[in-house]
């Protein structure tokens, strides 16, 4: 199975899950934002989230998109182990930057 490249240190940033994607004041997250929600994820425990993306990253297949000035995306497609105990299929894009090694998260959406 493909992965992302040093999948075990790739990250997501605070602020992505924070301000992002379980933010419901964020116009561009607040969708994203109700659908974490209706699974169990919550601001006050957005580890949670983090770890769960983290380990999606893990169990799932990466296909790589073609490089840009910023680095190599790769799309990361699976269910998603959420608290209450379902498991919806999400696409994660991740990237690696320029110059880089390790690989972060960009965005998420429902497949």
């Amino acid at each position: 199975m493909k992965q992302i490249p040093n999948v075990d240190s790739a990250y997501v940033e605070d602020s992505k899950i924070i301000d992002y994607l379980l933010s419901s004041v964020n116009p561009r997250g607040r969708d994203k934002a109700a659908f974490f929600r209706r699974f169990g994820f919550s601001l006050q425990d957005w580890t949670v989230l983090r770890d769960a993306l983290l380990e999606h990253a893990r169990a799932n297949e990466a296909e790589p998109l073609p490089p840009n000035s910023y680095g190599i995306k790769y799309t990361v497609t699976g269910p998603l182990c959420c608290p209450d105990g379902r498991m919806p299929r999400i696409r994660a894009v991740w990237i690696v930057d320029v110059g880089q090694s390790n690989a972060r998260i960009v965005t998420v959406v429902p497949d």
